[in-house]
Parts: C-alpha cells; sequence; structure tokens
C-alpha cells in the first residue's frame, strides 16, 4: 500500500467538511411590482434603501419583448426603504424623491450613508397620438450621500458623526460623466473604476481621499494607474484583504474593441499601499478548462478572505443578440424584409424563452487565488443590483432576471457558521488530556507548601525542564494558531524575528542574569527599588500587570476561536470555559505544575504541528518540492525585504523587531524570567535559557512550514476552505476537515494546553509580583502569603477571561500581529529601565520618572500620527525611556552612592 493509499485509509475516519448551509428568505416584494435593475442599493441605520432603478413601463405586457437594445426602459426617481423591526418588515412611505431619474451608477454603503456614484438619466414623455416614449438621456457626473435618520435625507455632502457640517467641502463630481461602472471604499478612499463616459467603455480609474473632505484644495479627484487589460463596463469590483492589506479587485466586464464586442474573463487586484495592479489570471473554476465570465452580478466580501458572487451573465446571449441585432440591421438596409423578420421572430423567440441568467454563487479566496463553488441560487439570478450587508445576513434586491425583464424580489440569505461535528473520538481525547493536566495539578499542589514552592518551586527544576517551560510559555496559541496563518496569508518575512531569540540569548545571559540570580529575588522588579527607588519598582510592577492581563486575553481568545471553529459552539463560550480551566489548574499546581506541565505539552504541540505538515505534505502532489516550488514562484518564501522604509517589514524593521520583541520579554517579563528563577544555580539558569534558544529554530521552522504548506494545499483543494471569519482560524480548519479521528482532538487538546500553559503562566507570574511587590512590601501587618497568592490567582484568571471577552469584539486581522505591538507599548518602558539601571551609574530615580514620561510620549506620537510598523514600538519605548534618562541625568547629575553590585560596572567591580 503506497503512502497514498495509507493517508487515505487514515482520512477515512477524519471529518469530512460539511457542506455550509445557505439559508434563503424571500423579504417583501419592492412597492414597485414591476422591479428595478440598476438602482443605487445600500444599508443606513438599519434600513434598506433602494434608489432609482430602471423598468419596464406599467402599460408594458410580460412576454412581448421584441428587442433587448430598444425597448421602453423608463428610469425613475423613487427612493424605496424597507424598515425592520425584529423580525418583521415594512415598506416606509417615503416623499422624497432624487432629483433625477437615474439608474446604473455604484453605490458605496458606508456608516454615514449611501454614496451613489454617477449613473444614466433619462426624461420620460409619452405622445399620446402615436403611443409611443420620447426621452432625453445621457449620464450623470453627479455624486450625493442618501441616509435614513427615520427619513430619507440626501446631501452632497459626506459627514462625520464628530465633523463641523460647515467645515466640510461637497463631493466633487467625477471627472467625466461615467455610466455602468464600478468602485469601492477602503479606509475612506473612494475608488471608481471602469464603465462608459459617453464613447464606449473606458479604463478610467479615479480615487477620492474622503479623509480630506474639510480641505477644499485635497479634496479632489485623483487619476491612478489603469489595471494592464482592456478598458470595460458592467464589470464587478469589491474590495477585501489579501492577507497583507485591503486591495481592490476587479473580475470580467465586456467592450466593443475594434467593432466586435468582447466578453472578459479575467480578473485584477490594485494594491494600494503600491499603486500597484496584479494580473490575478483568467477565471477557472476548479476542474474547469474553459475561463468563466461573471459579468454584472452581485458581490460581496464574505469571512475574511473570501468574495462571494451570487450569479451573473456569461455575456453569450449578449454577444448572441448582438449578431442578431447587426444582421437584422443589414438585412432592413438591404430589403430583405423575409429575413429581417425572420431574424426578429428568432429574436423574440430566445428573449420570451430565456431561462435566465447563472445561478451559480461562487466563492474566490483572495489569498489563494482560486475559485470553488458555493451552491447554486433558489431562484432566478439577479443581476444589475448590489449585494449589501444587513446584520448578519446579505439582502439582494431587485435586479434584471433575463433580458428586459426586472423583479420585485428581495432576498435574504443567511450564511450560517462553518460547523463540523467535533466527533467522540475527539471529545475523548481532548477530556482525558484535560484530565491529565488537572490531575498535574493535584499531584503538584502536595508539594506546594510554602510561598517559595509556590513562586520557585524550591529552586529544584531541572535546566532542560525550564528550558522547556520558557519556550512553551513562549509558544503559547499565538504562535501555535497565527503564526501558520500569518504564513499562510503572507511569506517567510518575519521568521527572522523567532531567530532573534537565540541571537538575544548571551545579551540576557552575560548582562541580566547575573542580576536577577545573585540578588536573590522572587520578582524582578525588587531589582528597580534596589537600583532607583520603591515608586520605581511599583511602576515596573503595575507596566508588567497591564501587558499580562492584556497578553492573557489572547491567549484565551485564540484557541475560544479554534474550539469555536470546529466544534460550533459559541466564542464567549469557549473563552469562558478555557478561563475556569486555566484558573483551577493554576490554583492548584503553582510554577511546579506550570512547569512539569509545560514540558508535556511542548512535546504535545510539536509532535502534533510536525505529524500536520507530514500529512500535509503527503496530500499534495509532489509533496515537499512541490510546495517549494509552487511557493517560490509565488513569492511565498521571500525572508527579506530589501525596501526602505519603517512602515512595512522591511530588513531593517524586522532585525531592530527581533532584537527588542525577544530580549524585553526575557528581561522584563516576570514570567520568562520566573522560569529561570525556578533552577538551583545561575549555570543551570543559563542552560535553560540556551535550550529555549535553540529549540526556537525548528520550531519556527515547522510552524513558518505549516503556513506556506496550507496555502499550496488550498490551492490545489480550493473547495475544502470555508469562508472564516478570523484568518486565525486557518490551521484549526484543517486539523479538523483532514486529521484523523483522535489525532485531530489531540491537536486541538494541544492548543488548548499551550493557551493554559501561557495562561497560568500569566496568572501565576502576575500573583508572585503582585504578592511580593505589594502586599509584602506595602503591607506592615504579617500576611498568609500563600493563601494571599491563591487567591490573588483565582481574580486574575477571572479578569484574563474578561479580557479575552473584550478583544473579541476588536476587528483584529492577525492576532499575532496585535500581540507584537502590545509587547512593544507595554513593555519599551521597562525595558528603558533595566538597562538605564545595569549600564549607568549617573541615573537615578528623578531620571527615570524623566525618561519613562519621555517614553510615554514618544509611544504616543509614534502611535497616533507615524505610520511606523508597530515592532518598532519597543525599539521606540526602549530608546526614548533610555536617552532622555540618560540625558536627564546629564544635566541634572546627583551623586551616585551606594550602587555595589547593582550596575554592570559595580558588579563587575
Amino acid at each position: 500500500m503506497d503512502k497514498k493509499s495509507i493517508t487515505t485509509v487514515f482520512l477515512i475516519c477524519s471529518f469530512l467538511w460539511a457542506d455550509q448551509p445557505l439559508e434563503w428568505d424571500n423579504l417583501p416584494d419592492l412597492p414597485n411590482k414591476l422591479g428595478v435593475a440598476g438602482p443605487f442599493v445600500g444599508v443606513h441605520n438599519d434600513a434598506l434603501i433602494l434608489a432609482g432603478g430602471a423598468s419596464l413601463p406599467p402599460e408594458f405586457p410580460p412576454g412581448k419583448i421584441d428587442s433587448p437594445f430598444d425597448p421602453p426602459i423608463f428610469y425613475n426617481d423613487q427612493i424605496h426603504v424597507l424598515v425592520k423591526n425584529r423580525d418583521s418588515y415594512h415598506w416606509y412611505n417615503n416623499p422624497v424623491k432624487l432629483n433625477k431619474n437615474l439608474a446604473y451608477g455604484v453605490s458605496i454603503p458606508t456608516s454615514n450613508g449611501i454614496i451613489c456614484v454617477g449613473g444614466l438619466w433619462k426624461n420620460h414623455e409619452k405622445d399620446i397620438t402615436s403611443e409611443t416614449h420620447k426621452a432625453i438621456s445621457g449620464i450623470s457626473d453627479d455624486i450625493f450621500v442618501i441616509q435614513w435618520q427615520n427619513e430619507i435625507k440626501i446631501s452632497n455632502k459626506w459627514i462625520n458623526t464628530d465633523d463641523d457640517q460647515n467645515l466640510v467641502q461637497e463631493i466633487p463630481d467625477l471627472p467625466k460623466p461615467t455610466a455602468v461602472l464600478a468602485g469601492t471604499i477602503i479606509e475612506n478612499k473612494i475608488y471608481i473604476i471602469g464603465g462608459d463616459s459617453a464613447n464606449g467603455a473606458t479604463n478610467n480609474f479615479w480615487m477620492l481621499d474622503l479623509n480630506h473632505r474639510t480641505s477644499e484644495e485635497k479634496y479632489k479627484w485623483k487619476t491612478l494607474p489603469v489595471w494592464p487589460g482592456a478598458p470595460r463596463t458592467h464589470l464587478i469590483a469589491s474590495s477585501q484583504t489579501d492577507g497583507r492589506e485591503e486591495c481592490f479587485f476587479i473580475f470580467g466586464g465586456r467592450a466593443r474593441l475594434n467593432n466586435q464586442w468582447q466578453i472578459f474573463t479575467d480578473s485584477y487586484k490594485y494594491i494600494p499601499s503600491r499603486g500597484e495592479w496584479i494580473f490575478q489570471g483568467e477565471i477557472h473554476m476548479n476542474g474547469e478548462l474553459i475561463a468563466r465570465s461573471v459579468m454584472d452580478g452581485p458581490v460581496i466580501r464574505i469571512g475574511a478572505n473570501h468574495l462571494a458572487i451570487f450569479g451573473s451573465s456569461d455575456g453569450m446571449g449578449y454577444l448572441y443578440l448582438t449578431e442578431l441585432a447587426s444582421q437584422t440591421t443589414n438585412a432592413e438596409a438591404q430589403n430583405k424584409v423575409e429575413i429581417a423578420s425572420h431574424l426578429k421572430k428568432e429574436q423574440k423567440e430566445f428573449l420570451n424563452g430565456h431561462l435566465g441568467y447563472s445561478k451559480d454563487i461562487l466563492l474566490y479566496n483572495t489569498v489563494t487565488n482560486r475559485w470553488t463553488d458555493y451552491g447554486v441560487l433558489p431562484v432566478k439570478s439577479q443581476i444589475s443590483t448590489t449585494a449589501v450587508q444587513w446584520g448578519e445576513s446579505i439582502v439582494i434586491p431587485c435586479g434584471e432576471i433575463s433580458p428586459g425583464y426586472r423583479t420585485p424580489n428581495i432576498w435574504k440569505m443567511n450564511h450560517g457558521e462553518y460547523r463540523i461535528a467535533f466527533g467522540i473520538f475527539n471529545w475523548i481525547v481532548l477530556s482525558l488530556y484535560v484530565l491529565i493536566l488537572m490531575g498535574m495539578g493535584f499531584w503538584m499542589s502536595k508539594r506546594g507548601k510554602t510561598t517559595n514552592d509556590f513562586f520557585l518551586a524550591g529552586r529544584r527544576i531541572p535546566w532542560w525542564a525550564a528550558g522547556l517551560s520558557i519556550y512553551s510559555t513562549q509558544l503559547s496559541a499565538i504562535t501555535y494558531l497565527a503564526i501558520p496563518a500569518k504564513t499562510f496569508s503572507t511569506d517567510w518575512v518575519r521568521f527572522l524575528i523567532q531567530l532573534g531569540i537565540l541571537a538575544c540569548a548571551p545579551i540576557v545571559i552575560y548582562f541580566f542574569l547575573p542580576f536577577f540570580r545573585r540578588l536573590n529575588m522572587t520578582s524582578i522588579y525588587e531589582y528597580l527599588e534596589m537600583r532607583f527607588s520603591l515608586s520605581i519598582r511599583l511602576l515596573g510592577s503595575t507596566s508588567f500587570v497591564i501587558f499580562q492581563l492584556t497578553r492573557m486575553g489572547i491567549v484565551i481568545l485564540l484557541p475560544a476561536l479554534a474550539l469555536s471553529a470546529v466544534t460550533g459552539l459559541d466564542v464567549v463560550i469557549c473563552i469562558i470555559s478555557m478561563g475556569v480551566l486555566s484558573t483551577l489548574y493554576t490554583v492548584l499546581g503553582g510554577i511546579e505544575a506550570v512547569i512539569w506541565t509545560d514540558v508535556l505539552q511542548t512535546i504535545v504541540l510539536l509532535g502534533g504541528a510536525l505529524i500536520a505538515l507530514v500529512i500535509i505534505l503527503n496530500n499534495i502532489d509532489g509533496g515537499l518540492f512541490t510546495v517549494i516550488s509552487l511557493a517560490a514562484n509565488q513569492g511565498k518564501l521571500a525572508w527579506i525585504n530589501l525596501d526602505w522604509n519603517l512602515t512595512d517589514d522591511t530588513l531593517v524593521v524586522i532585525l531592530l523587531g527581533a532584537i527588542f520583541t525577544s530580549l524585553l520579554p526575557y528581561t522584563t517579563d516576570q514570567s520568562v524570567a520566573q522560569r529561570y528563577l525556578t533552577t538551583k544555580d545561575e549555570k543551570a539558569a543559563t542552560k535553560a535559557i540556551y535550550t529555549n534558544g535553540w529549540l526556537a529554530i525548528p520550531g519556527s521552522i515547522i510552524f513558518f512550514g505549516l503556513g506556506t504548506a496550507l496555502f499550496i494545499y488550498f490551492q490545489q483543494f480550493p473547495s475544502h476552505l470555508p469562508p472564516i471569519k478570523n484568518a486565525d482560524q486557518i490551521f484549526p480548519i484543517f486539523i479538523m476537515n483532514e486529521m484523523p479521528s483522535g489525532l485531530a482532538g489531540l491537536l486541538i487538546a494541544g492548543v488548548f494546553a499551550a493557551a493554559m500553559s501561557s495562561l497560568d503562566s500569566s496568572m501565576h507570574s502576575i500573583a508572585t509580583v503582585l504578592t511580593t511587590d505589594f502586599v509584602q512590601r506595602l503591607r506592615r501587618k504579617h500576611t498568609e502569603l500563600l493563601s494571599t497568592a491563591k487567591k490573588l490567582t483565582f481574580i486574575l484568571g477571572l479578569l484574563g477571561t474578561v479580557s479575552a471577552i473584550v478583544i473579541v469584539s476588536i476587528d483584529v486581522k492577525h492576532l499575532w500581529d496585535y500581540f507584537l505591538n502590545i509587547i512593544g507599548l507595554l513593555l519599551g518602558a521597562l525595558g528603558g529601565l533595566f538597562m538605564l539601571g545595569i549600564f549607568t551609574k549617573r541615573v537615578h530615580a528623578p531620571h527615570a520618572w524623566v525618561g519613562v514620561a519621555g517614553c510615554v510620549f514618544s509611544l504616543w506620537w509614534v502611535k497616533y500620527y507615524t505610520d511606523y510598523n508597530g515592532l518598532l514600538y519597543g525599539v521606540a519605548g526602549t530608546g526614548s525611556c533610555f536617552i532622555i534618562g540618560l540625558l536627564a541625568s546629564i544635566l541634572f547629575p546627583q551623586k551616585s552612592d551606594g550602587l555595589k553590585n547593582l550596575t554592570w560596572w559595580s558588579l563587575k567591580e
């Protein structure tokens, strides 16, 4: 039996991913029973708004269309509002109208109203004697905003809630009148593309920055580089993140070029930060050889990295009808009456027998650049309309259902979250693993009789166990889930950050470890009082507590997202469950139980990740060499960015980030330092630090490799990746879809264990700091410290759980990025203080306070007034604190006494 067959046998016991149910419901029909196509559509203040649009006149009988090119299509100025009241809907009788009959523009819903751009306008006049309609028409360059505030309001300004309305400028008109165009909004910048500006298809591409709405000079349309393709109308466009940033995607369309109609099947991506277009290839569904056209279909973003197109026109019918129309014109010009009559009959039969447009729902992943089916519409496809998000639902209102025919139907779709049965074997494995961890906590609790046992395990931990514990603590669910997700979306540029751990190990051992070990401390912030003052010590302790409370929220949230993804449980329920289990386990075991469970889960996590990587490679045609080849060709293995700026992940940013995001936790973070304080002596602590440093290299290769392998896997099997809410759920989805039953449960259990390890480390270290630096130091009367520490641990578990619930409401695309930023913001000042204490003799408490104040100001300025990469926050915080504190000591010198063994220089003496 070959390896493929073996894998197949394993996967029979695994969990095939279930189809995501699409639940459809029809909302009340548009009051205009003829329906409309090309309306302006959006949701504002929980009301659905449809404005303008085109439809047949009331007296025109259905089933009697002779030609799609000159039908009596009427444009209207009505604005319809569908209001939601709990679970019921009703149409609001709105008297406000547009200032002209308008259709086929582009509508961009925002929190401040629906921005309506361009379109075709047409005024109608009926000749009673001849029963014909005369029309005056044109193309609009108008832009206006429709708002719902218990009534319809139309404005020429886009106004934010905190704006001074008198300062906001009117939105400037389009550079050219344009219709059948497309557009989107990214970071308050409107992007308008393509369309017809009266001379056929265009390659217009304009941008208006709404952030300049108060500046008459800057509030103007900017012409951007055009895409490397043909001009077009009726294209589909939307924004979505490609894993790195929010991008602008366009698909299909049509144009008459060189007197020939062309239907396009290509796609492009515009990257705003680089001002650059990338050809994304032809639109091929998985396994299809012929490219598809997705012209004029409603599109909307779904989840973290998907776009969904709900039906579309393939353009074949349009080409057929245009050819018939051309032949009819030629026959009439040559007075071939019989031929012309036959061609008209053929046209009529085609139109009135048209079965509608494609009902396929297509799903496009903006990271893997792959297409897959997402189901079929339950009714006729509705094109020439806009899909909009209304709460948790997607709404597709009205539109054209066949050439010339509109519909008043409005459909609501709920795309249910990804659900999969966790399975009895996985529940058994998960339960057993949790019981083992709890059992270890009970067992170790018998040895924790004193505060020294609870905080430092009696300094009896072997160096290799302490090293594995440090690695496990720093690993956490952040590494286990977020790094593969980040690499899946981007590349290996941040791999160098992981090497920073090994590079910084000698610095920690040579310059910092001697102070922490020889001064016989329990809390490393005791050093700050010895060197400076009690107030500086309490500042350091408080900063650490705030950082760890934030970190606790993140490390609970990530596995909670994983559990939610694979079991369907609500993420808040998962957070509470994780918090309760971790709190009980930590209160029981103390630092000794924490370290030994860390050892167990390091083996489980690395072993499980390695097994997952092997399974992925085994299921990819060509295995490892294919992954390397395909990933390299797509730039997924890039690990150095030689651009020169401080915004992106450039080499200089990564190197500085590698140093400070590694150095700060090992020198200012009690949860890490406490590990190497549990060993018997300084030599053993040195071995523990190096053990962690060397282990980081193979561990990082595994986790970064997982992300890249997942990228290639989901390119080859795009249907296996459903829309997910958060990018960090990518690895758990694979675990549950593809891993054998039981092993999947063990990996998920490992994720939980990683979270519990980091969480119990945070709770335990905070309890150590609060007990040592506050309770023991500030309270004069006798206090039972062990009991106090355990009570504090319990309270901290509750706070960490609440922290995770708060963070879950924040839109963070990659929690690893967020965590690295938090390190810089909250540990930067601490790093500066320890460096001032160890490497200077002239700096005293007042100077240190000046340094801290300068650090706070510097970080505030960097955070809110620059676009510097978050990796530089640690550099800015530590550097500013050290430099400003040192300058203060030079300007306002004080006598230096009593620093023996408290600075590097006096230690050497």
